[in-house]
């Protein structure tokens, strides 16, 4: 195999290893991310189409993973009876207290744990290969 893809493989299961948790019932990786979003955008920002646009993804994963957020509390609206696709979003303090146990914080614990030559390299690394594939995206 060759060893860009095994590494890749190997990256790969790294983060999928962080969410222990994978009952149907658990905050699902996707779910996660939208927690992060709304936790670092301001509230103008925090719209569906915004959220699937700067995860890379469709709006119909991002609406149903937003409908099972705000069931479980953990979201809500702002304003008025607007559409939810449409409506701002934020956190309740349900969802601001449960970041607290985000599971790639773990990831982050072991990154802070490497040398810190290895640990500016690795995040150099991540950061061009993001920018090559946001690169890549825009050209389609």
């Amino acid at each position: 195999m060759e060893r860009s893809v095994a590494a890749a493989m190997l990256w790969e299961r790294t983060v999928r290893n962080i969410y222990e948790e994978r009952s149907s019932s658990a905050i699902q990786p996707l779910q996660w991310s939208i927690l992060r979003f709304l936790n670092a955008s301001p509230t103008s920002d925090a719209r569906v189409a915004t959220i699937a646009k700067y995860l890379g993804t469709h709006h119909a994963p991002v609406s149903r993973a937003v409908a099972t957020l705000m069931k479980r509390e953990l979201i809500e609206k702002v304003g008025g009876p607007t559409a939810v696709r449409t409506s701002p979003l934020t956190l309740t303090s349900r969802g601001r207290d449960l970041l607290k146990t985000d599971p790639i914080r773990k990831l982050a614990r072991e990154m802070r744990r490497l040398p810190d030559r290895e640990r500016w390299l690795l995040e150099d690394i991540l950061k061009k290969l993001a920018l090559n594939q946001h690169a890549l995206d825009t050209i389609d």
